[in-house]
């Protein structure tokens, strides 16, 4: 993983503190998919409250819904539960070989606050209902996987200036406004450009 105050974070340590937050609370329902969900949206609320991404491979789209690829390349598909840790392959310090290890997010690391804010929201969440919510009409992912010019279903990246532009009303508390307002990600980003963003919901 990379340095914690960089605020630059692999989405597999990410998951894993989900996890332990998971086990902390009893909560059983922790899918692939509502991890994929969870990593989008502290993604996007990073993004709208730092103004800087959060995960470097950023947030793509298909079929299914919104995914991290570095988490899915660890054989994070389907509906499974996850119930161990992630782990992947990355160069050992000490060798510089290839060695099977877990990323985990720092516990001194500014980036828990954050985590525990998304968790608060969404990770009691049924992973159904998290699903709907990220799937939404005019979410980031209608607007870039409903695309009237897309052609075929190879999985689109979202623009990390589509995610922040909504999330930015999401946060600051105009939602609403935004779903009922656009219909691309253009939209969008002209809405969050020239709309007034109002002050910080409190969190």
């Amino acid at each position: 993983m990379q340095d914690a105050g960089s605020q630059v974070s692999s989405a597999v340590a990410l998951v894993n503190a989900f996890l332990h937050r998971a086990l902390q609370d009893r909560v059983t329902d922790l899918t692939v998919s509502k991890a994929h969900d969870l990593v989008y949206l502290a993604h996007g609320w990073h993004l709208a409250t730092e103004g800087r991404r959060l995960v470097p491979d950023g947030i793509h789209a298909d079929a299914d819904g919104v995914f991290s690829p570095s988490v899915r390349a660890t054989g994070g598909r389907g509906t499974r539960r996850v119930d161990r840790l992630l782990m992947v392959m990355l160069p050992d310090v000490r060798t510089g070989l290839l060695s099977e290890q877990t990323p985990l997010v720092p516990a001194r690391s500014p980036l828990q606050g954050l985590l525990d804010v998304i968790w608060s929201q969404w990770g009691r969440m049924s992973a159904y209902d998290l699903r709907c919510f990220t799937r939404a009409d005019g979410s980031p992912w209608d607007l870039v996987w409903n695309e009237f010019e897309r052609s075929g279903d190879a999985p689109r990246r979202i623009p990390n200036s589509t995610i922040r532009c909504w999330f930015d009303h999401y946060v600051k508390g105009s939602s609403q406004s935004v779903t009922d307002s656009i219909d691309t990600a253009e939209d969008l980003e002209s809405f969050g450009f020239n709309a007034d963003l109002g002050e910080l919901r409190p969190v």
